[in-house]
């Protein structure tokens, strides 16, 4: 016997990128791919849109967090930056060979007038990169926080 708040409808299990937790949606909704993303969307989960969806062999489904916008993991993110190429702002390059000049006893006012326009050129590109950082951290602090699905392990 059901009782009012009940539904007869037969739902299936859905995982969402290694949760251990499934939610129960209707097998009419689960079926559709595009409505499974939806729905879980319209709940919360925002990276939904983007998953790509697996379905089991045991009849359920799991949603795989693709990397992008939403959605990027760990082990994405970590070969992206190892991969990335290396890179110093070219004022704190130039900071260090002075630095490394002055230790050696070779900093010398001729020394730094020769170095002018190299210290020109380096205060300008990185003046420029750190724009480029504080404009990217200004818009990361404008984002809108999402709540986690799950609490950290531990809590």
């Amino acid at each position: 016997m059901t009782t009012p708040n009940e539904s007869t409808e037969p739902t299936i299990s859905v995982f969402y990128d290694g949760d251990r937790s499934a939610i129960q949606l209707p097998a009419a909704i689960a079926n559709n791919d595009e409505a499974l993303k939806s729905t879980l969307s319209a709940y919360g989960i925002a990276s939904a849109r983007t998953a790509k969806v697996q379905r089991n062999e045991d009849g359920t489904i799991t949603l795989i967090k693709q990397a992008g916008q939403n959605g990027a993991s760990l082990a994405a993110i970590r070969q992206i930056l190892e991969e990335a190429p290396a890179h110093q702002n070219p004022a704190i390059a130039l900071y260090l060979q002075l630095r490394y000049q002055n230790w050696q006893n070779a900093l010398t006012p001729e020394c730094l007038l020769m170095m002018q326009e190299n210290i020109r050129q380096a205060m300008h590109e990185g003046e420029i990169e750190q724009r480029t950082i504080q404009t990217a951290l200004s818009q990361l602090d404008r984002r809108t926080p999402l709540p986690l699905s799950r609490p950290f392990a531990g809590f």
